[in-house]
């Protein structure tokens, strides 16, 4: 969490420091961070990337997102 009047340069690196980068709607471990990042194509961003792996899932499952 940032601490109070933390500058946005030191949130960021110490969120690497621990292993950590920010995504909106949350947090990634720096592991899936590059998982994410190997899986992008074309410049596409991380959220579109987790967006279509889930609605691919649901296909396999037989489910409609």
């Amino acid at each position: 969490m940032n601490k109070p009047f933390e500058p946005q340069r030191q949130y960021h690196a110490r969120l690497l420091e621990e292993g950590r980068t920010r995504m909106p709607g949350g947090f990634l471990t720096a592991k899936a961070s590059a998982a994410l990042d190997a899986l992008t194509v074309d410049g596409m961003s991380k959220s579109a990337v987790i967006n279509a792996a889930l609605i691919e899932y649901a296909k396999k499952c037989g489910k409609t997102l």
